[in-house]
């Protein structure tokens, strides 16, 4: 007796789960009799799909649930087939002739291809490319040449990656990221080229060859998984990098640092100095791999690979970034995101700079009374610049009003395409036409960076609305003072009006960003947009604020001491203008309305004259870093070469409105020439101080350090004498 197990029915079919016994094949045994059961017969169909063997790929699988693939394999099969030349010993069909005559076409041989593909993925919402191009090419007669070359350099580019970097290697094994950048340097174009001709004869599919509404919604199916596809090659690559080489220098580095001050605590001197000069040559030797490998990670931003993504998603990013930007309450959560925390930090600098400060030092003349308060105005303001404005942007983020950012040029004018079809035939640009095509693009992003700048302090339309608010915050406060009975002159006014004057400065400055476009190739392209919601919770947000400005206010550090030296200079210089000017109201008097007129413009002009100096001034350590110099020297620049290049500019070149934004830009210049002089000597003399201290420091410590291993000499009161000495030598 035999027991034959039977086969898997598909899901979709009742199962036959009972197990059939052979009967004993005797040739008088007579036939078993029929068990009475209460299910109902088995139909046709069920019958058949019992006695058919159960899927053996999952193409067979994928019929099982979606009979329709079968007809859809069936006519991919035609077109493999149709790319041979016809048998004419044997009857040829008419389905034959079309595949022969559309294989003949490469536009029309894609235009099927991807008309089946896209019926593949509209079964199945879950379908992603690769799957279905596996359901579609799985045990097929051949391959079905489309003419683009295939992108496996991604499989070879990890395969590379996971070859020469996942091994685990001691610290002190010579290794660099110059091999993965070569690596990266060679696979990445390889794949934008692919992606490139792709994306490509998808779009000469759909512009140029006949489809209906259905057809054309299959090849758009067809489109967006190549694109999540593309998405997929780029985030893996990045993350199996990351996984493997910057893990490897981040260990490799801690091992190197634990080594070394295991060496420093050894007992002997001379084992300790060789083993803490190896240690620290490790270190170094891992602390540049890491820079190469962070080299490397960037420069898969800035690739060919990140310009041929962006182009493909290109219509859908800017339909996006239009939706980001669109309405009156996105409007008012930016305005509100820019205003708050600048109103807030003026607000706080006129109560704790000027209402507190002040009055206390009007004993003093002109001139110390004037340095001492630009001293008070450059401590409040780093502080609150370092951490009051963040933090209160951070608590605005959490409620929904989100700061703008600055779009990358690259995102919305991506670099030239590296491959394109032509009537589905396809074709690498050669060099020069890839330079070719790169210089308008280059022409363009640098409009777009112009239009981006505008509306920022610094620039002329930045700036006017700088002076406008505040300076008008003032003028609307001194009006009221004179010809109301309010209390305007009081701390609760000026911390009103510094409020509003700020608030109104940032709120307008980021509304005027978000509304600057810049026109390109047809298309309205955004210059800023909200950012997205924050990841982190606010604590952990908070927190990072806090860090953060306890670094930027190090006084340790170059950079904190010349921020903070030149808003203290820069305060002193607004603050001689503005107390030469109070002193000039209070002398006017206020006794007829020509004279309320003049002190109210006065008041303007005060407001002007203080602010003009400080935020000419507060621009000039970004200046130094674009221009690549010193703040002296930028600021010399300002006034000699405004119409640079690489300095902020929000107009554009050769036209009237840029000759007098180069005329302010001088003035800038001019109002920043001797504060940061001041800023360059006092740090010159600073440095020069701690690192005379430093030495001072050095020499000392080598002192005592000799002192400390020095011999003992004899103790001859303790009968240690030459006798004894020489015992203890021998």
């Amino acid at each position: 007796m035999e027991t034959i197990r039977p086969n898997t029915s598909p899901p979709t079919t009742t199962a036959l789960n009972t197990t059939i016994r052979e009967q004993p094949q005797c040739p008088d045994a007579r036939p078993a009799r029929a068990r009475p059961s209460n299910q109902p017969p088995l139909t046709v169909q069920q019958r058949l799909q019992a006695q058919q063997s159960p899927p053996r790929s999952q193409a067979q699988l994928f019929e099982t649930l979606h009979p329709e693939l079968r007809s859809l394999r069936a006519e991919f099969a035609r077109l493999v087939q149709g790319q041979r030349p016809l048998n004419f010993s044997r009857p040829i069909t008419p389905l034959a002739r079309d595949a022969q005559r559309i294989a003949q076409d490469p536009l029309q041989l894609n235009r099927q291809r991807m008309i089946l593909e896209g019926r593949v993925l509209q079964l199945d919402p879950q379908l992603d490319f690769e799957r279905m191009s596996t359901l579609l090419h799985a045990d097929q007669p051949g391959q079905l040449t489309t003419g683009v070359p295939y992108g496996n350099s991604v499989e070879h580019l990890l395969d590379d990656i996971d070859r020469h970097y996942s091994q685990p290697m001691p610290a002190g094994q010579a290794v660099c990221g110059e091999g993965l950048q070569a690596l990266l340097d060679i696979a990445l174009p390889r794949i934008a080229t692919h992606l490139d001709g792709q994306a490509a004869l998808y779009n000469e599919v759909l512009e140029h060859c006949s489809l209906n509404a259905e057809e054309r919604r299959q090849v758009i199916a067809g489109r967006e998984a190549f694109q999540a596809l593309a998405q997929r090659w780029s985030a893996d690559i990045k993350r199996r990098i990351l996984a493997t080489c910057q893990t490897l220098a981040d260990a490799s580095l801690h091992a190197a640092e634990r080594d070394l001050r295991r060496a420093r605590k050894m007992p002997d001197k001379a084992e300790r100095d060789t083993q803490i000069a190896h240690a620290s040559a490790q270190v170094e030797q891992w602390r540049q791999v890491q820079a190469h490998f962070q080299d490397a990670f960037a420069s898969v931003h800035d690739s060919a690979l990140q310009d041929s993504l962006y182009r493909m998603d290109l219509e859908q990013h800017l339909q996006t970034l239009d939706e980001q930007n669109r309405g009156l309450f996105t409007s008012a959560r930016v305005f509100i995101a820019a205003a708050i925390p600048q109103g807030l930090a003026s607000c706080l600098q006129f109560v704790l700079a000027r209402a507190y400060i002040d009055p206390r030092l009007s004993l003093f003349d002109l001139a110390r009374q004037s340095a001492a308060s630009g001293a008070a105005v450059g401590a409040v303001h780093e502080t609150l610049d370092n951490f009051i404005k963040p933090a209160a942007r951070e608590v605005l983020a959490s409620v929904g009003a989100h700061e703008l950012r600055k779009v990358d040029p690259r995102e919305v004018i991506p670099g030239p395409r590296r491959a394109t079809t032509e009537g589905g035939r396809y074709r690498e640009l050669s060099d020069a036409e890839l330079q070719a095509a790169s210089q308008p693009l280059d022409q363009a992003r640098k409009g777009f960076i112009n239009a981006q700048q505008d509306y920022y302090n610094g620039t002329l339309m930045g700036d006017g609305i700088t002076f406008a608010t505040q300076g008008g915050a003032q003028v609307v406060r001194r009006l009221l003072e004179l010809t109301t009975t309010l209390h305007a002159a009081g701390v609760a006014a000026g911390m009103a009006s510094s409020f509003m004057g700020g608030a109104a400065m940032s709120g307008l400055q980021a509304l005027g960003q978000q509304h600057k476009y810049f026109d390109h190739d047809g298309r309205s392209l955004p210059t800023h947009v909200p950012e997205r919601p924050p990841e982190a919770n606010l604590g952990a947000r908070l927190a990072s604020v806090w860090n953060k400005g306890l670094s930027s206010a190090d006084p340790r550090l170059p950079s904190s001491r010349e921020a903070y030296t030149s808003k203290v200079y820069s305060a002193s210089a607004a603050m001689m203008f503005f107390n030469s000017m109070g002193k000039a109201i209070s002398r006017a008097g206020v006794d007829t309305t020509a004279a309320k007129a003049g002190s109210v413009l006065m008041t303007g002009i005060q407001a002007v004259g203080f602010l003009a100096p400080f935020y000419a001034n507060k621009q000039s350590r970004d200046e130094a870093r674009l221009d690549d110099s010193s703040r002296l020297a930028s600021a010399v620049e300002n006034i000699r070469h405004p119409d640079r290049e690489h300095l902020p500019h929000g107009t554009r070149p050769a036209t009237k409105a840029r000759t007098v934004e180069n005329g302010y830009h001088r003035l800038r210049g001019l109002q920043q020439a001797l504060p940061q002089a001041g800023v360059v000597a006092t740090e010159a003399l600073v440095s020069k101080t701690l690192s005379g201290l430093a030495s001072l420091g050095e020499q000392v410590a080598r002192q005592v350090n000799a002192r400390r291993e020095r011999p003992a000499p004899a103790d001859i009161e303790m009968g240690e004498g030459v006798g004894g000495q020489r015992e203890r030598e021998s």
